[in-house]
């Protein structure tokens, strides 16, 4: 997304912002609801007071027995008027300060973000990816994370910022500090912070240029160390691999939507405080795990609670509301890669049920669209045909095909269609689908842009298991 302040997002990080810069409005407004009906309760007993007052000096005014008496009931009328406006006043002042705090410029905010985040990367920070970040969380139950921009804070903590300034929710409590993330001044408070806090995950450079940044050491202990994979060695050596080929996000990863998981660049530490008790075996296991995860993506755990659904309901199908629907959503994804064809689908209510096939007829001629019309083929028969369907399809050449047979009768031909084999089985699943009253909603999705269904699906269809279609 682009604008007048020349950035650039991907518009599911665009949509979870929004989202929860709203959320945060909202609680704003209560809070600002709440001071008027305090300043109101205020200014009305103010007045009860003052009015008290200028009545009693106004009568003694009248009975003539001073006439400096009356004027100060004049002049208690007049202050009962004047704390009345005071306290209006003050209501309208913070209202308007309330307001202006919550009517902050969300685009110039965003624009700052991502030039910090921008200037971050060009200085080789990568993001860790949410496989790391989860595994550093599981250490302590940690609720807040800190570091980095509020365009790539996880979601899936309670609270996240940065020492100068926090994105959303708490900012104490038990917290994963990326060390690398902050800058000097954000380190030092940190540091402050830390001497009278226990409970904190720090993850870091196991060598960092300057050693002074990382005094946290003299009263923490390290827990795990990630060793990168080493550099092919020369020919006929054997290689060394050591792990963390897939545990940071690519550059400018956020803007894209990607969920590749790269190669770290550097060794890797987990520092705790010294006296933070926990499971030494499980969670040097867990670390192990993460750090030396072979697949190339990063996790796409879709979790519809608390803040972080609103993170999904940013995305692109969780916009059209495919998230909320009442039957059954699925996705479904083609792959084709050296003369192999495969396809595979995932249902978002169905965690477990995922369907990969090996596509056929591969001797004839391999082409993009077979697998994609196999994975709608296959998702049509396992999905109940009672039940009212979703299908996600990054294949506009797919949906097009069969958009050409709504509403058009029994005359629509096949002959001449390659993929004839899979389209009458597509035809006939959705006049099943038809006849038992189920819905039937084809909606297409932008590859590769973060849709976790959607990559999902793309990852079950590369697998290309050898069922023979």
């Amino acid at each position: 997304m682009e604008n007048g302040y020349q950035w650039t997002i991907n518009s599911t990080t665009w949509n979870h912002l929004r989202m929860t810069w709203l959320a945060a409005g909202t609680a704003e407004r209560e809070d600002i609801r709440r001071r008027e009906e305090a300043v109101g309760r205020e200014g009305a007993a103010e007045r009860e007071r003052l009015e008290e007052r200028g009545g009693a000096a106004e009568q003694e005014g009248k009975a003539g027995s001073n006439a400096a008496t009356g004027r100060e009931g004049v002049t208690g009328r007049e202050e009962a008027d004047e704390g009345v406006r005071a306290t209006e006043r003050k209501g309208t002042t913070g209202r308007e300060g309330a307001t202006e705090r919550g009517a902050l410029d969300l685009l110039r905010h965003i624009h700052l973000e991502s030039l910090f985040q921008d200037a971050l990367e060009a200085n080789g920070y990568r993001s860790p990816t949410w496989r790391i970040l989860r595994a550093l969380q599981a250490i302590i139950k940690a609720k807040v994370v800190i570091g980095e921009s509020r365009l790539t804070a996880a979601p899936f903590f309670e609270g996240a910022g940065r020492p100068s300034g926090p994105f959303w929710g708490p900012q104490q409590g038990r917290r994963v500090i990326l060390w690398e993330s902050l800058s000097l001044e954000d380190q030092q408070k940190c540091l402050n912070d830390l001497q009278d806090d226990t409970e904190w995950v720090i993850w870091c450079k196991a060598k960092p240029k300057n050693m002074a940044t990382q005094t946290f050491r003299a009263h923490g202990q390290c827990i795990f160390e990630g060793k990168r994979e080493k550099p092919k060695q020369a020919r006929g050596t054997q290689e060394d691999r050591l792990g963390g080929k897939h545990v940071v996000r690519a550059r400018s990863w956020w803007k894209r939507g990607d969920v590749s998981a790269c190669a770290a660049q550097t060794n890797m530490q987990c520092w705790v405080h010294r006296d933070t008790i926990f499971d030494e075996g499980q969670v040097e296991m867990n670390m192990r795990e993460t750090w030396e995860h072979e697949h190339s993506k990063d996790e796409m755990k879709i979790d519809l609670r608390g803040l972080e659904r609103l993170y999904w309901k940013g995305t692109e199908a969780g916009c059209l509301g495919c998230y909320d629907f009442s039957g059954e959503t699925w996705a479904g994804d083609g792959s084709m890669h050296k003369g192999v064809m495969g396809a595979g689908s995932i249902c978002l209510q169905r965690p477990t049920c995922n369907l990969v096939v090996r596509v056929g007829r591969e001797e004839e001629g391999v082409s993009s669209l077979r697998p994609e019309q196999a994975a709608m083929d296959r998702t049509l028969q396992a999905a109940p045909a009672e039940s009212d369907l979703i299908y996600l399809c990054d294949s506009e050449a797919a949906l097009n095909k069969i958009s050409r047979w709504i509403g058009s009768g029994p005359r629509t031909p096949l002959a001449g269609d390659a993929n004839a084999d899979i389209m009458v089985s597509i035809i006939e699943c959705v006049r099943e689908r038809v006849q038992k009253g189920a819905r039937t909603f084809l909606v297409k999705v932008k590859a590769h842009r973060g849709e976790p269904l959607n990559e999902l699906a793309d990852t079950q269809a590369g697998k290309r298991k050898a069922t023979a279609r």
